[in-house]
């Protein structure tokens, strides 16, 4: 069972985290590639920490929109990329096992 305590990240480190993340994502490296040479418990802080940031950037749009974008918006729009981004990066994570 993998416990991971949290702490809000300052909004600087996270723009930063977001940034490196972004570029890793067009560098055309694969997941898997990514946690090669990682300890299992890297591994599975790096994996949380994509997620986190995924749901970050999700939240921030969410948090930017008017009320009109946010009325016209799908009710499972939301769910979905949370739940895909939940599922693809535990499926690359598997994929990387160290």
């Amino acid at each position: 069972m993998i416990t991971t305590t949290t702490t809000p990240a300052p909004t600087a480190t996270l723009a930063k985290a977001r940034q490196s993340w972004r570029a890793f994502l067009v560098s055309g490296a694969t997941m898997s590639s990514r946690y090669e040479g990682m300890s299992a418990k890297d591994a599975d802080d790096l994996m949380v920490g994509i997620i986190g940031l995924l749901v970050a950037d999700a939240m921030d749009e969410a948090r930017a929109m008017t009320q009109e974008e946010w009325d016209v918006r799908d009710a499972s729009y939301l769910p979905h990329y949370f739940a895909s981004a939940i599922f693809y990066a535990v499926q690359n994570r598997l994929m990387g096992v160290p």
